[in-house]
């Protein structure tokens, strides 16, 4: 069931697409911090799909997702994340 939304609303709705890279970009690096101190395998599994969710939304290339979400290596992760701040730095 769709709504009207307020002026206000609207406001609130455009600011978080506009800043929407910058706030996956944010999760993706708390991600990292987590998955480093992660020891059980369970919560490590639930952190990399949130990793590969939000890699996605950021539009990285998906053979390179996949492939660092298999091998389950946080330091190419954190490669990856800080590669795609550089792209999104030099964009701006």
């Amino acid at each position: 069931m769709a709504r009207d939304l307020t002026a206000h609303q609207k406001k609130i709705v455009q600011r978080y697409y506009d800043n929407h890279e910058t706030i996956q970009a944010t999760k993706l690096a708390e991600i990292v911090s987590e998955l480093w101190l992660a020891d059980a395998p369970k919560t490590r599994k639930r952190l990399w799909s949130r990793a590969d969710k939000a890699l996605r939304q950021l539009e990285a290339d998906p053979a390179a997702v996949a492939r660092v979400v298999a091998s389950d290596d946080v330091e190419a992760l954190a490669k990856m994340v800080t590669q795609l701040e550089r792209r999104r730095g030099s964009s701006r």
